[in-house]
């Protein structure tokens, strides 16, 4: 559902998680190094740290990438990496 105080509106993001406070929710917010773009970058940091499939408390956890917001980084952050990318790339060509 959309509201006024959604902060992704192309992804569901039911926690309205915004781990870098950039007012971009975590599902939507998938620039995670910075640039101001959506690139091979970002999906290889994910990858790279998903891998050691890290959660919660260890060093290797980075909120900016839980991008399904369960609390660790795995596959499912990279499904909903790659899922997200495809709804702000058809968001864009409108």
């Amino acid at each position: 559902m959309v509201t006024e105080r959604d902060n992704c509106i192309l992804v569901a993001n039911e926690s309205q998680l915004d781990s870098d406070s950039d007012g971009f929710g975590n599902a939507c917010d998938l620039d995670f190094n910075g640039d101001g773009v959506v690139d091979r970058a970002d999906a290889k940091r994910l990858k790279r740290i998903a891998r050691s499939r890290p959660s919660i408390g260890h060093p290797d956890f980075d909120p900016r990438l839980d991008v399904n917001a369960d609390g660790k980084l795995d596959r499912r952050d990279e499904r909903a990496f790659r899922k997200g990318r495809k709804a702000l790339e058809r968001a864009e060509r409108k």
